[in-house]
């Protein structure tokens, strides 16, 4: 009897701003989670955990494989700390982790990707994910499965023999 491999664990960092935000994150983490993929957020945890939601964040974040970063307006003024004070502590800390992980890895990035729900917020990804592949979702909702999934578009065939060639005359 084979095993199945583990699911891949993605966890999905985005800023609380309304009923169309959360039904779009909700509906992303659905899909994801349809295809196999581990999809994690902080609606399906009922109260506060009881490790408190700041240990709770850094758990998700270092248990993913990959993270996908909400870019909003809202997301990017908490990511970079512009924020009224007392609102929108999650996506403050949440990017906060992710600014120190990328620091970390001298931007050496496999585990984030800037996620748009709409093409006018490129303008709102955060700068070290700018050089970075990102998604515009459902519209490259294929190429972020392959992504999570490494399921790449072309597989190169296996290289042949070199030729024997014969010199010139």
């Amino acid at each position: 009897m084979t095993s199945a491999a583990a699911p891949v664990v993605v966890f999905v960092s985005y800023a609380h701003e309304g009923d169309l935000q959360k039904k779009r994150v909700t509906e992303l983490v659905e899909d994801l989670r349809a295809n196999g993929i581990d999809a994690r957020f902080d609606r399906n945890v009922n109260g506060t955990p009881p490790q408190g939601w700041p240990r709770w964040m850094e758990q998700q974040i270092a248990e993913a494989a990959y993270v996908l970063v909400i870019c909003t307006d809202t997301y990017l003024r908490r990511y970079e700390q512009r924020e009224l004070p007392g609102k929108g502590k999650g996506a403050i800390w949440e990017g906060s982790i992710i600014r120190q992980e990328l620091y970390d890895s001298a931007g050496q990035n496999k585990k984030f990707a800037a996620l748009l729900f709409d093409e006018k917020d490129e303008a709102h990804r955060p700068q070290p994910l700018k050089q970075h592949t990102h998604y515009i979702y459902p519209k490259a909702r294929l190429e972020l499965l392959r992504w999570l999934t490494n399921q790449p578009a072309y597989i190169p065939k296996p290289l042949g023999r070199v030729p024997v060639l014969p010199p010139d005359p």
